[in-house]
């Protein structure tokens, strides 16, 4: 049977190892936060980089019909 010595030295080591194995969890805790907010705001840049191609797109279309318009205009003038 262990003396009461015995046993306060092992409770004050496991409370210590407690304590490091819960500064652990919340390290990890704070990186998968940290992360998931990372992930949140490329979310974002990646969607307003979408709208932004959705919107070049359709300048792309506007200007080659302006251009194939002018096209036919030309050969209707010049012919």
């Amino acid at each position: 049977m262990k003396t009461a010595e015995e046993l306060s030295l092992e409770i004050d080591e496991e409370e210590k190892k407690l304590l490091i194995a819960e500064e652990n969890r919340d390290k990890i805790e704070e990186e998968i936060t940290s992360k998931r907010r990372e992930t949140d705001l490329i979310r974002v840049s990646l969607r307003d980089l979408e709208n932004t191609l959705i919107k070049s797109k359709c300048l792309v279309r506007e200007h080659r019909h302006n251009l194939e318009q002018k096209k036919r205009e030309f050969w209707r003038v010049r012919g």
